[in-house]
């Protein structure tokens, strides 16, 4: 299998990473309003938790409308990822196992 291409994020995006090893790793992540990100996969196993705002969410093609306090689990290798946000927002992210790249 290759190796991932993960998404660089912009400047309107700011990650901060709270648990890193090779079991799982967990961010919280904050995102401006009207930031899209472009639709990605990876082979880890991801959930996302939202703390505060609401936005469409891409899953394997579904759109998802998400508000405060709901979440989305990601199987790996699904395409994913915001596609409308007009608030800004705040998240935890979980991955299994943890990512080599953080």
């Amino acid at each position: 299998m290759s190796k991932p291409v993960y998404v660089t994020l912009p400047p309107t995006v700011h990650r901060d990473l709270l648990v890193n090893n090779s079991k799982c790793s967990m961010t919280q992540m904050q995102v401006e309003k009207n930031t899209n990100s472009p639709t990605h996969s990876h082979p880890h196993f991801q959930i996302i938790y939202l703390i505060e705002g609401s936005c469409d969410f891409l899953l394997d093609g579904e759109v998802i409308p998400m508000a405060a306090g709901q979440a989305v689990y990601i199987e790996s290798h699904v395409q994913h990822g915001f596609c409308e946000n007009t608030e800004n927002l705040r998240f935890l992210e979980f991955f299994v196992p943890g990512r080599e790249d953080f």
